[in-house]
């Protein structure tokens, strides 16, 4: 890694359409998974529809949703996480992406006022 360019994290990602396009259906066959693991993965906030729906079946979800369900499913794969670990994982990552930034915020501001 070279000091002129900074390491790229998820959180570098822009996501284009934001819009709820995604139904239950379409996350599941994207993620290859049946509908129950989605249901229960939302029910420990690990993911939520962008609609106010209480029937599955009418969800929405984002593109953003898609690319953290693939993680999330990457985690408990790998690291045979149970749903409640999973969560707990995730929000640690996303803390430790927004610390990231923070950081490199910080970082561009002395450099900008050391320039000064």
């Amino acid at each position: 890694m070279s000091p002129h360019h900074p390491p790229i994290t998820i959180s570098d990602v822009e996501v284009i359409d934001a819009s709820p396009r995604f139904s239950l259906i379409e996350i599941c066959a994207r993620c290859g998974v049946d509908q129950t693991l989605i249901i229960a993965m939302v029910s420990y906030g690990i993911v939520e529809p962008h609609n106010d729906y209480h029937i599955p079946e009418q969800w929405r979800f984002m593109a953003g949703d898609l690319i953290r369900l693939q993680k999330a499913l990457r985690l408990k794969r790998d690291l045979s996480l149970n749903l409640s670990g999973l969560a707990f994982a995730l929000d640690l990552l996303d803390e430790v992406n927004s610390l990231r930034q923070d950081i490199n915020q910080l970082q561009h501001y002395i450099k900008t006022m050391q320039q000064d």
